[in-house]
């Protein structure tokens, strides 16, 4: 009951402002084409772990601008050196910024931050997210905690091994024998020795 799931495969600095960006997205409906310049306000102590760092899903300004392209975060995306170097991607991180905020240095909750984007046309759109995406005080839906899983186990799966497996654990308790499990438990295809 009192466990996080963490929602994004980032680094945990960076988990508030994803949060803050995909909640703007959301909310306004905005892509990397509505988008004039991003600010991104941390506490002090995360900004020499995030801040344009050469590991993909440790890097707030790569993580923002991938987000911004495909309008989601892939585990795939946050961890690809390739699109690290692709020319759209460098282009948006032009556009984004990470600062320290003092008030969030002195906070007592230290994973939250504050995602501020300016539109093209001028308007601040602006989102502080204290407690992030998966934390005990802010916790994941079912639905999320199984999107996550699909994310995650589809490309290894496939789909229906994946929608077969996701039910499976959610109805756990109806399992009668934990060998039930391991046809699931591995790709289609797959002989065992």
């Amino acid at each position: 009951m009192f466990t996080s799931i963490k929602k994004f495969p980032v680094g945990s600095p960076i988990q508030a402002a994803l949060d803050g960006l995909l909640l703007l997205i959301k909310k306004h409906s905005i892509t990397f084409k509505d988008i004039k310049s991003v600010t991104v306000r941390l506490p002090g102590p995360s900004l020499s772990i995030v801040n344009n760092r050469s590991m993909p899903d440790v890097n707030l300004q790569y993580i923002l601008a991938v987000t911004l392209l495909d309008g989601r975060l892939t585990f795939e995306a946050a961890h690809s050196y390739e699109r690290m170097k692709d020319p759209a991607v460098l282009e948006i991180k032009k556009r984004i910024s990470l600062v320290e905020d003092p008030e969030l240095t002195r906070a007592k909750i230290t994973r939250q931050g504050i995602t501020e984007v300016i539109t093209k046309d001028g308007t601040l759109l602006r989102e502080h997210v204290v407690s992030v995406r998966g934390t005990v005080e802010n916790p994941l839906t079912r639905e999320e905690v199984a999107e996550k899983c699909q994310g995650l186990i589809e490309p290894i799966l496939g789909e229906d091994h994946t929608h077969k497996l996701i039910d499976k654990i959610w109805n756990l308790e109806q399992v009668k024998n934990v060998r039930e499990l391991r046809p699931l438990l591995s790709a289609p295809g797959v002989t065992r020795r």
